[in-house]
């Protein structure tokens, strides 16, 4: 990502799945905890000031429930659409 610690970025991940699972129109899985992985990598390397993350997909609620918090705290906004 051409990013810094001053950017504000916009993500969109279009999939289908289930719970703390999204299946890519390639056939390739991302599992939730993965997700906040590489987020928290992203964070750290300063990466990003702030972001505004949108899944849409069924049952992507499910995919921040379990992370709210630290979500928070890497200042990121999650949305969920399906």
């Amino acid at each position: 990502m051409s990013s810094n610690l001053n950017s504000n970025v916009f993500v969109y991940i279009l999939g289908t799945g289930g719970k703390s699972l999204l299946q890519m129109p390639n056939g390739d899985h991302i599992y939730a905890d993965e997700l906040i992985n590489s987020l928290n990598q992203l964070k750290k390397q300063s990466n990003f000031k702030q972001m505004i993350l949108v899944i849409d997909s069924p049952n992507a609620a499910s995919f921040f429930e379990p992370f709210e918090e630290e979500l928070k705290k890497m200042d990121i906004l999650a949305i969920s659409s399906t």
